[in-house]
């Protein structure tokens, strides 16, 4: 509502004074209470008293509630739309941020749960991932042969946390631990503390295709660092692999076996199998 101040003057032939008001709904300021005020509606000219509360020795002006005529309401409701699309809008580009900070691959950017093609074989894990992405807690280790949707299903999760606005990090292991050597290098822009902490400190971590990557002392010690803190901080972590628990135990031979401990404990395994999904479009040529 827009309104004008008025405060009114005693004397005859006195005209009132208007300025501007303040919104409606936030106190006018200190006066004296022997300057009583009103307010004049832009659209309907009503004139609506502010009321007066005294505080100590001194006191403040309450506006008025809203004129309730229909240009005043049409007007709020404007206001309120306005509002409500630039918080769409401020929201919108606060997910593009953290969906180009979240390190999420363009394949997978449309990878939601609703779009993900469930089958009999997959439903019920289907099912799991959904429930921990609404609240995720612990871990989850996605495994299963190649081209069973393990990596979409984490995908999906992602959006679903980049649509509330969370802070996710998604990484390739190969493609994180070449990022970590190379900031190795002079040229870097980033060193290896700063990677570790933003995998070590992001709410929350997925790590896809463990144990594609070679396997030597150095790689055997990042990852373990990773897991570890993020096991200490009790910091959610989903995982996918085409390995096993065991299988991950025997394929890191120095820290396989406190590795896989943390992760039996942090995370709730769901696999995924079924046949190449990337093969069924050449189905109907056969």
């Amino acid at each position: 509502m827009a309104l004008s101040l008025v405060k009114s003057v005693n004397g005859p032939g006195l005209p009132k004074t208007p300025t501007t008001a303040p919104s409606t709904g936030t106190s006018f300021g200190k006066h004296s209470a022997t300057e009583p005020v009103s307010a004049i509606c832009e659209h309907c000219h009503a004139e609506m008293r502010y009321r007066w509360v005294p505080i100590l020795d001194s006191g403040w002006w309450v506006p008025p509630a809203p004129c309730s005529c229909p240009g005043a309401q049409t007007d709020r409701a404007k206001r309120r739309e306005e509002e409500q699309r630039e918080e769409l809008d401020q929201r919108a580009r606060e997910r593009e941020r953290l969906l180009t900070q979240s390190g999420l691959p363009v394949r997978y950017h449309g990878a939601t749960f609703a779009a993900a093609v469930v089958t009999d074989t997959t439903r019920t894990a289907f099912a799991r991932v959904r429930e921990f992405a609404d609240r995720p807690a612990g871990g989850l280790l996605i495994s299963g042969p190649v081209g069973t949707g393990k990596t979409y299903l984490a995908a999906a999760a992602v959006n679903h946390w980049l649509d509330q606005l969370r802070r996710v990090t998604f990484g390739g292991v190969v493609q994180l631990l070449g990022r970590i050597r190379n900031s190795y290098g002079d040229s870097s822009r980033e060193t290896e503390w700063e990677i570790i902490d933003q995998l070590t400190s992001v709410p929350v971590l997925v790590l896809d295709d463990l144990g594609k990557e070679k396997v030597t002392e150095w790689v055997e010690q990042t990852l373990y660092q990773v897991v570890d803190t993020r096991y200490r901080e009790e910091r959610p972590l989903v995982i996918t692999t085409n390995f096993s628990f065991p299988d991950l135990q025997d394929r890191y031979p120095d820290v396989g076996p406190a590795l896989v401990s943390r992760l039996v404990e942090m995370c709730q395994e769901i696999r995924l199998d079924g046949p190449d999904w990337r093969y069924r479009r050449f189905d109907s040529f056969a």
